[in-house]
């Protein structure tokens, strides 16, 4: 029976995380979601999800330095990020300079997030969307 694929979903606008959870869970994936990056750091080190979506701007600790962190680790370096972003203006330095694996711009489009989120998972590339 295969795994259900695991979710980290890292951002502090509750009402958007209760509905991409929601969306998510739908389309068959397992959700675990935080609102503050150290305690999302440390729940990533220890189960190691298939796939983390991550906000940039956090209010304990920068998605940016969270990303880092994760690629400088050699047990999470290979799990997907997607940045999940109001901020367009950041998605060439999250996707070019420090190869994240793609950028959702929020407000997004659920059966995009869902197409996504299972690219990532395969291992297809895409740039970015929004």
């Amino acid at each position: 029976m295969p795994t259900v694929p695991k979710i980290a979903i890292i951002d502090d606008e509750r009402d958007l995380v209760r509905l991409t959870e929601k969306r998510l869970r739908a389309g068959g994936f397992e959700v675990a979601s935080y609102m503050e990056g150290n305690g999302a750091y440390e729940f990533i080190c220890r189960e190691k999800p298939d796939l983390v979506l991550l906000d940039i701007w956090l209010p304990d600790v920068s998605g940016l330095e969270i990303f880092k962190r994760l690629r400088a680790s050699r047990e999470l370096k290979k799990i997907p990020v997607l940045f999940f972003s109001a901020h367009v203006s950041k998605k060439d330095d999250c996707v070019d300079k420090l190869g994240a694996d793609g950028f959702i711009k929020k407000p997004y489009n659920p059966h995009e997030l869902i197409s996504l989120v299972k690219k990532a998972l395969d291992g297809t590339s895409f740039p970015a969307i929004g």
